[in-house]
């Protein structure tokens, strides 16, 4: 019987299906300290439909365990042990697993960055930092206000004040920017932290606000979360994920995402992105213990 030569194509075909079978899984992870304010299983449902597409559009395939949405010491224990691929965290995850996250190539928001209000009511007598001393205190929980902490304590630092929990009478968070501006608007609340986007968008739909509040400071812009990929993963994988990642505004999965997190879409960076806000979270964590927490 004489032998018969396989058709080129199936040779190839063959071999694509080969080394497809042989790559890993691609892992995927989301803190939940992004989601703040988001419904955790919206966010995973979310989270779901955009991993199968990402994939799909890039070649990967998933792990049929994969959990989408992780808890904060979960995605920074599966980061140190390699387990996680392509991630998005905050900047002060970033602190504790520095050394396994590919710094010079990340994905962040498209504002680039945000600015955060210390605000209080134009019509109180409260001037400075100093005479905030024993007041209420509320902060806007978002994403886009995970370094609040870090940035106050710094500012109470350099005026020579205690910390928050020391300085200010109570601090609460709310993820409903309402829930916080609207009380020192009534006078219900002495002070609150916004992002200045956040403020800006409510004060156009409410004029009466534009005029109600004095800021007493304003952070620099910061970044508080971004997507990564781990050391060691290969730049052409990487450029695979993150031309999907920046299609934002062409699939239906991205926008879907861009919805939840009320975000307008995506940019590539390097390590100048978020330089400025790893360095402020550092010179935070550089402060004595009591500087950074105090004793109500």
């Amino acid at each position: 019987m004489p032998f018969l030569r396989p058709s080129p194509w199936f040779v190839f075909l063959s071999l694509s299906l080969a080394s497809l079978a042989a790559e890993p899984p691609l892992r995927l992870a989301l803190s939940e300290r992004i989601v703040v304010g988001v419904n955790v299983n919206d966010a995973r449902a979310a989270m779901a439909v955009w991993g199968q597409a990402l994939v799909s559009s890039s070649g990967f395939h998933l792990p049929a365990d994969q959990d989408w949405v992780l808890p904060s010491q979960a995605i920074v224990n599966s980061l140190r042990a390699g387990k996680i691929d392509l991630f998005c965290i905050t900047i002060e995850e970033l602190s504790r697993v520095r050394d396994a996250v590919e710094l010079d190539d990340v994905i962040i928001d498209d504002r680039s960055s945000r600015e955060m209000l210390l605000i209080v009511h134009r019509d109180s007598n409260i001037q400075s930092l100093a005479e905030l001393r024993r007041r209420s205190l509320l902060i806007v929980d978002s994403p886009g206000t995970q370094l609040a902490d870090a940035w106050l304590g710094l500012e109470l630092s350099r005026a020579g004040l205690p910390a928050p929990a020391a300085h200010f009478a109570s601090v609460a968070r709310n993820s409903k920017p309402a829930q916080v501006v609207l009380p020192v608007f009534f006078r219900q609340a002495d002070a609150a932290i916004v992002p200045k986007d956040v403020l800006a968008t409510m004060v156009d739909l409410n004029p009466q606000l534009g005029q109600a509040f004095r800021q007493l400071s304003v952070s620099p812009k910061l970044i508080s979360s971004f997507f990564a990929t781990r050391r060691g993963f290969p730049a052409s994988n990487r450029n695979r994920l993150y031309s999907y990642i920046l299609a934002t505004r062409s699939e239906p999965a991205n926008r879907q995402i861009l919805t939840l997190f009320r975000s307008p879409g995506y940019k590539r960076c390097n390590y100048s992105c978020i330089q400025s806000s790893i360095e402020l979270f550092e010179n935070f964590h550089r402060l004595p213990s009591s500087q950074k927490r105090g004793k109500p």
